[in-house]
Parts: structure tokens; C-alpha cells; sequence
């Protein structure tokens, strides 16, 4: 990512963030509305799993220009999520899900600029994430 497309990012994210609960909301609201069967894997209080979720954006935004940061926490993320079985189908729906938000929350302000620089962000934290599932995936089949 360019250091444009980071302050992009940050700069947007920001825009939400005072609203982070509703912005949380109307993400799982869109998610499960794309996959239904990935509200199993959810527990029950949503409000505090919103909470986590925007906070996870907040810290991965903050370091996006500090890889000695960012690459183990994302690992570890990506990790956990191997863990719970989440496939690359229901990470896309994910990306889809946030970026459908962005632009509702933001609307106008959700520029083509804007949507470019979370579509790399997104491709940043994928690719770092699925690098932390060779090594689990090497554990735990024998490769």
C-alpha cells in the first residue's frame, strides 16, 4: 500500500468510528444477510463481538505502516481464524461485507480513491493472514 492509500484508510475509518457500534451493526447485518450459516459462529452477544470487530480494524489500521507490528497481529488472526474453520469463500464475504458498510456509512465522502485503498488494505491483511495458515496447515496434516 502507498503511504496515500494508508492515509486514506485511516483518514475514513476515523469518519466511522464515533459511530463504531452502528457501523459493527450494519456490517453483521450485511454479512449474515450474505451467508446466513456464518451466524453459528458467532456467540451471542453481538454488541461485545462488533466491539472487537471495529477495535481489530482500529489497531490494524493504526499499524498498517508498522509491519513489525502488523504482520504478528494479523498472523495471529489469521491463525485463529484457520482455527475455527473460516474458508477463503467466507473471508471474501467478509471483505464484501465491510466494504458494502463503508460505503453505506460513508457515503458520498466513500470516494473511488477510497474504496481502492480499503480493497488493498483488505488484499494486505488476507495475504498476511493467509501466510499464517502454511504453518498451521503444515502442523496440523503432517506436510
Amino acid at each position: 500500500m502507498t503511504p496515500i492509500q494508508i492515509q486514506l484508510v485511516q483518514d475514513s475509518f476515523e469518519k466511522i468510528r464515533p459511530k463504531a457500534d452502528i457501523a459493527a451493526d450494519v456490517f453483521y447485518q450485511r454479512l449474515f444477510e450474505l451467508a446466513p450459516e456464518l451466524r453459528s459462529l458467532f456467540g451471542h452477544d453481538m454488541k461485545a463481538q462488533g466491539a472487537m470487530f471495529m477495535a481489530m480494524i482500529y489497531l490494524t489500521l493504526r499499524e498498517l505502516g508498522q509491519p513489525h507490528l502488523f504482520i504478528p497481529r494479523i498472523r495471529a488472526l489469521g491463525n485463529r481464524h484457520f482455527g475455527y474453520g473460516v474458508t477463503p469463500v467466507q473471508r471474501a464475504l467478509v471483505a464484501e461485507a465491510l466494504l458494502w458498510m463503508l460505503e453505506h456509512r460513508l457515503a458520498a465522502e466513500f470516494t473511488a480513491s477510497t474504496r481502492e485503498a480499503w480493497i488493498e488494505a483488505r488484499k494486505l491483511v488476507g495475504n498476511t493472514m493467509r501466510g499464517s495458515f502454511l504453518p498451521a496447515m503444515a502442523v496440523r496434516t503432517g506436510i
